[in-house]
């Protein structure tokens, strides 16, 4: 392309640049236009962009511990998950760039979470029909993205190292992806593409299917083999990734194959029997005491309780279509809620 014939070298050339300063300028912002990424030339020009203070946006990039608040959430599995929430203008800064850089660049099709059109329902149809199943689970997944890795993220956009930088100082706290920030889950999938093709032509050559569900790895097929488990393990380490030993491990033979919380099986994917237990008894006492066990008079007013229930319904049937109870239930259920509204 001739540079010097461009918008981008005129521009310079009226600033009075050199020919060889406005052609190299010209070169960069019309490698970044041509990745769909926005041209930024330094932390000045981001301020711009954002119609942010230069003062605010290098104090993010320079003390961003000031501009996150941090939560605990208990875990499922018990222990307690540290959130790092980052604030209203911080956050702001984050959804532009995810929305206008990270969301621009492709990932992984082995990639289930964080992803248009990707759920954890749709990572787990992938492996209807396994025979095994191999689980990896990772430690601190976000924790063991590297910072020099997020950087790199956005030098292969077409940023200068020191643009790329600050980038990944407004994405980062103590050089790590915070748990609460936009940019994370994102960010993770785009460091990982990498790891999921190598994981991906691995999985190909031994005839399995892989998919990747942010920490969650599953490869499932006819056989899986130790030596297979082996060299996914040695992948892993060799990027950096610790594995998590206890929840880890292979689903062989007529065992229950739970995959992102869902039972796959030969012929299909369907809730825990658990749950459409607890739907089926809470949809029944509903629908045969009708507004007394909503208004109070056969316990505690709980006007949010039918949303719950319906809720839980709805889900079920997002992961089985065809379950003829919980659709003729459903029916029921808005039918008394509407009547509850009267």
């Amino acid at each position: 392309m001739a540079y010097q014939e461009s918008r981008w070298f005129k521009f310079f050339n009226e600033q009075q640049l050199s020919a060889n300063q406005a052609t190299l300028l010209a070169k960069y912002a019309q490698t970044l236009e041509s990745n769909s990424v926005p041209v930024i030339f330094e932390i000045e020009h981001l301020s711009k962009l954002l119609g942010m203070e230069l003062s605010l946006l290098s104090r993010m990039t320079g003390a961003s511990s000031l501009f996150y608040r941090q939560f605990s959430l208990k875990k499922r599995s018990g222990g307690v998950r540290f959130i790092d929430s980052p604030y209203p203008k911080l956050a702001y800064v984050q959804r532009w760039i995810k929305n206008n850089i990270l969301e621009t660049r492709p990932v992984s099709s082995s990639a289930f979470a964080y992803v248009q059109g990707g759920s954890h329902i749709e990572n787990a149809r992938k492996h209807i029909g396994a025979k095994e199943l191999l689980k990896i689970d990772l430690v601190d997944f976000f924790g063991h993205i590297s910072f020099s890795s997020i950087v790199s993220i956005f030098e292969e956009c077409g940023y200068s190292r020191s643009v790329s930088t600050q980038l990944a100082k407004l994405c980062t706290l103590w050089g790590k992806l915070p748990q609460g920030a936009p940019t994370s889950p994102v960010i993770s999938n785009l460091v990982l593409l990498a790891l999921d093709k190598r994981l991906q032509n691995l999985s190909d050559k031994n005839g399995l299917v892989f998919t990747r569900y942010a920490d969650d790895l599953c490869f499932s097929g006819n056989e899986i083999t130790e030596e297979f488990y082996s060299s996914v393990y040695d992948t892993l380490e060799n990027e950096g990734f610790v594995v998590n030993e206890k929840k880890s491990g292979f689903v062989l033979g007529n065992k229950r194959k739970l995959i992102t919380g869902l039972v796959v099986s030969e012929s299909g994917v369907r809730v825990p029997k658990k749950m459409r237990r607890e739907y089926r008894k809470q949809a029944h006492y509903m629908i045969k005491n009708g507004i007394e066990q909503l208004n109070g008079e056969l316990g505690i007013f709980d006007p949010l309780y039918i949303d719950e229930v319906i809720g839980k319904g709805q889900y079920i049937l997002s992961v089985e279509p065809d379950n003829a109870y919980v659709k003729e239930s459903l029916c029921k259920l808005s039918k008394l809620k509407s009547d509850l509204l009267v």
